[in-house]
């Protein structure tokens, strides 16, 4: 389960769902995989397409 800013951000949306973050001119597509143990509540984890896990500060994102 994701906590603090992360958490906030991702209200409602389950791991293993498909998002797609907007950071600044980018997006990002994938499954929100759950977060490791140690993680902190500014960043959020996602399976790509192409099977690499990718992990985003939460800062300036937009969930779409």
């Amino acid at each position: 389960m994701y906590s603090g800013k992360a958490g906030k951000i991702l209200k409602g949306i389950e791991v293993g769902e498909k998002i797609r973050i907007k950071k600044g001119e980018k997006y990002f597509e994938g499954i929100l995989m759950p977060r490791s143990e140690l993680g902190d509540g500014r960043h959020i984890v996602i399976k790509l397409s192409n099977g690499y896990n990718i992990g985003i500060n939460v800062d300036g994102i937009k969930i779409e």
